[in-house]
C-alpha cells in the first residue's frame, strides 16, 4: 500500500519519492534541522502524486507513516544522500567529474587555485561538460565546504550556514561570469553529504569555443 523509493538533497532541502494506494495516511517525521538549529516533530499529509518536499537541511530522519484510526503501516530512519555523488564518487576523477577543496574566493583569495578552477570549467566546456565537486579530496576524503566558507568570512552576522553558502555560490558565478566566455550556462549549486556541505559546478556542453576573457 505504501512504500518510499528514494529520498534526496535537493537545493532548498529534500524530496521524498514514495508509492501510495491507498487515501487518509500521514507521515510523522522527527530529525534535527540544521536551518533553525532545532529538533522538528511534523506530521504531513500525504497524496497520491508520489513526491513531497521538504524545506529541512538534516542528513536523516526517522519516521512513522500512519493510516487514520493511528494504524502504524511502516516506520523507520531515512538517509539522505546525493545520488550524484555517489556515482560520482565510485567513478572517480575523469573526463566528466573533478574533485577539489574549498577555494577561498573573499578573504586572501586563493587566485591559483581560482585560475585552476577556470581552466576545468573551461575544458569540460569544451569536451562533453562535466561536475566539479568543491569539498571532495583528490583521494575521495568527504571533506566538506564547512569550515571553509566560515574562514573565507562568508558567516558575518550570525548567518546560517546554509545562507553564506549560498553567499559564496553568488561569489563563485560573479567570478565565473566575469572571466569566462561561453553560451552555455553553467550552474552552481548545493548540497549536503554524509554532513557537510558539497558545492557542485555543473559545467554544460558549450557550442562555440569556450575561453578565459583574459585570453
Amino acid at each position: 500500500l505504501f512504500k518510499i523509493n528514494k529520498v534526496e538533497n535537493i537545493n532548498n532541502g529534500i524530496q521524498i519519492q514514495y508509492e501510495n494506494n491507498t487515501n487518509d495516511i500521514r507521515l510523522k517525521y522527527r530529525c534535527y534541522d540544521n536551518y533553525s538549529k532545532r529538533i522538528v516533530n511534523v506530521f504531513v499529509d500525504l497524496d497520491n502524486s508520489g513526491s513531497l518536499s521538504i524545506n529541512l537541511d538534516t542528513s536523516k530522519m526517522s519516521y512513522q507513516v500512519i493510516k487514520k484510526g493511528d494504524i502504524l503501516i511502516d516506520e523507520g530512519e531515512l538517509i539522505i544522500y546525493d545520488e550524484d555523488i555517489e556515482t560520482a564518487l565510485r567513478r572517480g576523477e575523469g573526463e566528466t567529474i573533478e574533485f577539489k577543496w574549498y577555494i577561498r574566493i573573499k578573504n586572501d583569495k586563493d587566485d591559483k587555485k581560482i585560475v585552476e578552477l577556470l581552466e576545468t570549467i573551461i575544458a569540460f566546456a569544451n569536451k562533453n561538460g562535466g561536475i566539479i565537486y568543491l569539498g571532495i579530496g583528490d583521494h575521495l576524503e568527504i571533506i566538506g565546504i564547512d569550515d571553509g566558507v566560515t574562514k573565507d568570512g562568508f558567516r558575518a552576522n550570525n548567518k546560517y550556514l546554509s545562507e553564506a553558502i549560498d553567499d559564496a555560490i553568488s561569489e563563485y558565478r560573479k567570478i565565473i561570469s566575469d572571466r569566462i566566455i561561453t553560451d552555455t550556462p553553467i550552474n552552481i549549486t548545493r548540497c549536503k553529504y554524509r554532513g557537510v556541505y558539497i558545492i557542485k559546478i555543473f559545467v554544460n556542453k558549450s557550442n562555440k569555443i569556450c575561453k578565459n576573457i583574459e585570453g
